[in-house]
């Protein structure tokens, strides 16, 4: 009997308003552990599976290979041990593509597991290992959760820099540092439980899990480098342009000063000019002042004297001074 099981990437949204189930695994490092959170649907069929509250995946069991999935898993039990390579190759590929070897193949006397490029087919040697195939997807859903959350990453923050977001950028390179404290580890599986240790080799190595994981934050590091570069080369514009401010800002005083100066000393000699016509016209004023006075007092006088004549005055002033 063969069970085929698809893993698909769903949106959260479909997800949250499932019910929530406790799962005592205990072969995670503990950080992880509790980073994983598993849930059921009214579908027996079907499970939901989120990490890090950033991937989720739908879990669906079918008595037949699927046409659809993002992921795949086979868990052949113990009657059909003796399945051959190119047997496993078509559950898995559905071609006989697949070159099953010592690195793509764990093989041992309880089971014996064998990985493509987006799949796994887990074969009973004997007993029930139906929890270790559930322990094996939870780790193989890991390492792609690890390399899904790598690239949404890496797209945002590209994202980010394209749209001049800094701030963002710097919440990412954060929330990157509290993620690799909290739940990357290159073997994320407890030592004590050294089969499943050992499988995680085989995954971290074919789905180059430490490989994407070094790329993104090294192009969060190239990333925000280049921030660093455009802020402090924004200070500096920044720096410039207030020394071009100030240095404008003096000119436009100092030509303003001056321009105040030229004015005033227009006023003043305009004022200058001024007094000198008013002085000068008060001169002819006075002029025509004093010569009307002396001109009226010519006509006084000859009016007197005329006045004296016509009397005789004049002719009895003489007669006496003789």
């Amino acid at each position: 009997m063969i069970k085929y099981y698809s893993f698909n990437v769903v949106k959260k949204e479909g997800v949250l308003n499932k019910q929530k189930v406790s799962k005592n695994h205990k072969f995670l490092h503990e950080s992880v552990n509790k980073e994983i959170v598993y849930y059921e649907d009214q579908n027996k069929n079907k499970k939901y599976i989120s990490y890090f509250g950033k991937v989720y995946f739908e879990i669906l069991e079918h008595e037949n290979r699927p046409d659809k999935f993002d992921f795949l898993a086979c868990y052949i039990l113990k009657e059909n041990k003796d399945i051959s390579d190119e047997d496993i190759s078509l559950k898995l590929r559905n071609s006989k593509t697949l070159k099953i070897k010592n690195s793509n193949c764990y093989d041992n006397s309880d089971i014996k597991v064998v990985f493509s490029q987006n799949g796994f087919a887990l074969i009973e040697n004997f007993g029930d290992q139906s929890i270790k195939f559930e322990k094996i997807y939870i780790s193989f859903l890991l390492a792609h959760s690890y390399n899904i959350y790598s690239e949404a990453l890496m797209i945002e923050v590209s994202k980010s820099y394209s749209n001049n977001n800094h701030k963002r950028m710097l919440e990412l390179r954060k929330e990157i540092y509290i993620f690799d404290l909290n739940c990357f580890f290159f073997n994320p599986i407890n030592y004590k439980n050294q089969q499943q240790h050992t499988i995680w080799s085989y995954l971290r190595g074919l789905y180059s899990v430490e490989e994407n994981h070094k790329e993104m934050k090294s192009q969060i590091k190239d990333l925000v480098n280049l921030i660093e570069i455009d802020i402090k080369d924004k200070e500096e514009q920044e720096r410039l342009k207030e020394i071009e401010k100030k240095e404008k800002l003096y000119k436009d005083r100092k030509e303003e000063r001056e321009k105040e100066k030229i004015k005033e000393d227009k006023r003043y000699r305009d004022l200058e000019i001024d007094r000198e016509i008013k002085n000068k016209r008060s001169s002819q004023r006075n002029s025509i002042l004093t010569f009307i006075g002396l001109l009226i007092a010519a006509l006084s006088i000859g009016s007197v004297y005329a006045d004296l004549v016509e009397l005789g005055a004049l002719s009895n002033i003489f007669e006496e001074n003789k």
